[in-house]
């Protein structure tokens, strides 16, 4: 969002902003602030009184000339159409808006009887600024939501420059002083300055209506908009409905009376004039104080001269820059579209600062902004240790599963951190990123939301368990920020997530997506991550482990041909993990473990059922992560109902039937090797070097299972039940072989 530097604001501060000073020696940065402001109000205030109190007489009689004479009016034909009333009402839009062009050419109506006007002939340079700008609202503010604009624009165009140079002779440059002129920056000063006034003015004169309304402003609106634009139907929610719609309708039209670029060079969004013309909630201004504020830093960074005009236009644009990206954040829903106008914004403060280490690339870099905000994200996570914050009840505690809990804490305690205004001293850790950046609450909100996104998907593919519930809790609560507080929600959307593709604009061979950025962030942090998703995948009870992994694996159609799993497919697959825990126990396998019960120097000190469990145990460690088709899901599954499996087996070494299990202390034996899973796990091919899929298996008895329903509340997938019917049954010759071999070996 540029402005050349003939524009007019360069103009006016070029003879305005260092025409006061707060008095002999060093000026005060503070008090030229206030001056310069001052005079920019003033200016301002000037510009809007002449123009109201012109636009409260009648118009100038060349004017009623050509609105009500010259012009042939086309009108609706139909019948009931209020043609006559569209004529009328066409021809005092046209000496409105004639009215603005005049103000905004140099010309004051006089209005009385003679209808005269007078060309300011000696109007200060630094005049024209304030004019140009206070026309291009009043004519938004007073008309913009009239119907037909655009239609009486295109019909008087061919005739308002002859009538002007008709007024102007010997002035002709005056009617160019404002054409093409105001731009984003001038509407964003003027709306910030004036606020309401031209709008309540208008609102004013219209609620007067016919009485003492002004003709061209309360009586057109009283007399003809309701008629014409409402069809006399006077309810004011239409009313306000057919005010919206033409708003929309002549956001682009405006622009063409003083023939201003809809889009200027340089703008970041793809904001247009016409969009910031429209903008009835002055979303496109910002504090006075901040535009004083400005003038004080730069004359704070050197007060040794004049105003140093360069940075002021810089930090102008800036600001500018700023608070359209902000409103293009808070006007889309979509996530992927606020990250659009972030970046949209980095790339345009990249062109106003022109500098070779751009906003852009600080922004993403391994120290810049991006990095620093997860940093702080994950510190608040981790502390929690997926729990929620301080033992308060966060909602995440009505979850059954839980993986879903810890999640959903994990996610709470990022989210409660993200919505918290950061502090001076937090916000400077972001090293050479802009600290100002993600200051600013919008962007940071959005740039965490993303960040979180990501976070929330590595999770889903590191955890064992499904922890949708858990993920979409977290962010149906806290990541709606506070109530009221204009805060920008975050909702889970993980498929917009996967699908936005938008590209980071860096220096040549730096550039990327923002999505492959934000992965490299979290991927950079592998310890912090790896330490939260084992928290995720720790689950103490076994019974609540079968469910996890078992819901996990039937869900799971990215792996099954697009297709759910069934309960028969759980049970043919533990079926087969009977097969697979036989040949892991096998006499030759137990070398591999033997440093486990070495201690036990004699069989009767239950030194075999320990090698026997030990070696069950290695078997199920061993079983890796994408190899010859097992993909980590299946992986998890196949450990968790092999622990089952094997805790099974120690049931049968401990029953009453097996005849040696006293002498041979089967249970000191089988409790030893349990006691060492830990150890055994890190010593698994499929688990060592951290792997956070793997769980430790410890000895439960299937006895403790008679209540675990995994389909809960049904009671027809009943652990215990369907175990001991697959032992009788379909894996009973395999079950034979290894209680013969334990027999065998042990007895």
């Amino acid at each position: 969002m540029s402005a050349s530097n003939d524009g007019l604001l360069q103009k006016w501060l070029e003879q305005s902003a260092n025409a006061g000073t707060a008095g002999p020696g060093t000026p005060d940065p503070a008090q030229r602030a206030k001056e310069i402001t001052d005079k920019l109000k003033n200016d301002f205030q000037d510009a809007w009184d002449k123009l109201k109190t012109s636009l409260s007489k009648g118009e100038a009689s060349e004017i009623t000339k050509l609105c009500h004479k010259q012009v042939k009016w086309n009108t609706d034909p139909r019948p009931g159409g209020n043609e006559s009333f569209e004529r009328e009402y066409k021809k005092d839009l046209c000496a409105g808006l004639m009215g603005i062009r005049y103000f905004m050419s140099g010309i004051t109506e006089l209005g009385g009887n003679t209808r005269d006007a007078k060309i300011e002939e000696n109007l200060p340079e630094d005049k024209w600024f304030a004019r140009c700008t206070v026309g291009m609202l009043a004519l938004s503010e007073i008309y913009g939501d009239h119907c037909k604009l655009n239609e009486v624009i295109e019909q008087i165009s061919d005739r308002v420059e002859w009538t002007l140079a008709q007024r102007l002779k010997g002035h002709m440059y005056m009617m160019k002083k404002c054409e093409g002129k105001v731009d984003a920056i001038d509407l964003f000063i003027g709306r910030t300055i004036l606020q309401d006034q031209i709008r309540n003015w208008a609102e004013g004169k219209r609620a007067s209506g016919t009485r003492s309304g002004a003709w061209r402003v309360g009586t057109l609106w009283g007399n003809r908009w309701k008629q014409v634009c409402n069809g006399g139907k006077g309810t004011t929610k239409m009313e306000d409905e057919r005010k919206k719609e033409n708003l929309k309708t002549n956001a682009s039209s405006m622009t063409k009376l003083m023939k201003l670029d809809s889009i200027p060079a340089g703008s970041s969004h793809a904001v247009s004039i016409g969009d910031i013309l429209v903008d009835t909630d002055n979303k496109y201004a910002t504090k006075e104080d901040t535009l004083r504020q400005v003038f004080q830093d730069v004359m704070q960074n050197d007060s040794s001269g004049p105003l140093n005009i360069g940075q002021v236009m810089e930090k102008l644009k800036k600001e500018t820059e700023t608070t359209t990206a902000d409103v293009c954040i808070k006007g889309e829903n979509d996530l992927c579209k606020r990250l659009k106008c972030m970046e949209n914004y980095l790339e345009a403060t990249k062109t106003i600062t022109g500098a070779q280490t751009t906003p852009t690339n600080t922004f993403w870099e391994d120290n810049g902004a991006v990095k620093a905000l997860w940093e702080e994200l994950a510190e608040e996570m981790k502390k929690t240790d997926g729990k929620a914050k301080d033992g308060t009840p966060n909602g995440c505690e009505a979850l059954q599963n839980p993986s879903d809990k810890t999640a959903c804490n994990y996610l709470h305690a990022g989210f409660t951190e993200l919505y918290t205004t950061p502090t001076p001293a937090a916000s400077s850790s972001a090293t050479t990123a802009t600290p100002s950046v993600l200051n600013n609450p919008s962007f940071r909100q959005t740039m965490g939301c993303f960040l979180l996104h990501a976070y929330a998907k590595h999770m889903k593919e590191k955890a064992t368990c499904l922890i949708d519930d858990g993920i979409k809790q977290a962010f149906d609560t806290a990541g709606q920020g506070k109530s009221g507080n204009g805060d920008i929600p975050c909702k889970w959307e993980q498929e917009k997530y996967d699908s936005c593709n938008i590209n980071i604009n860096g220096v040549a061979g730096q550039g990327g997506s923002a999505k492959d950025k934000v992965d490299a962030v979290l991927k950079a942090d592998k310890d912090n991550i790896d330490k939260m998703a084992k928290q995720i995948n720790t689950v103490t009870d076994l019974c609540d482990q079968v469910k996890c992994v078992t819901t996990r694996w039937m869900k799971d159609k990215a792996n099954n041909g697009g297709n759910d799993r069934t309960w028969n497919d759980v049970w043919d697959q533990v079926k087969e993990q009977i097969k697979e825990l036989a040949a892991g126990t096998t006499e030759d396998k137990k070398s591999a473990v033997s440093s486990i019960c070495s201690k036990l120097s004699k069989d009767s000190d239950g030194k075999e059922a320990c090698l026997l469990i030990a070696a069950g145990l290695k078997n199920l460690y061993d079983i890796k992560d994408d190899q010859n088709g097992v993909d980590a899901v299946k992986a998890s599954f196949q450990r968790t109902m092999r622990c089952v499996l094997l805790n099974a087996i120690a049931d049968k070494l401990q029953d009453d039937k097996f005849p040696c299990k006293d002498e041979k202390k089967t249970k000191e034996g089988i409790e030893k090797a349990f006691g060492q899973s830990a150890t055994i796990m890190g010593q698994g091919e499929g688990c060592r070097n951290g792997n956070v899929t793997c769980f430790k298996c410890e000895r439960m008895t299937l006895e403790k299972l008679k209540d675990c329903n995994l389909d809960s509340p049904g009671t027809t997938q009943n652990v215990k039940e369907k175990v001991d019917d697959l032992l009788k049954n379909g894996g009973q010759d395999e079950m034979k072989k290894i209680k013969d071999n334990a027999i065998k070996d042990i007895c």
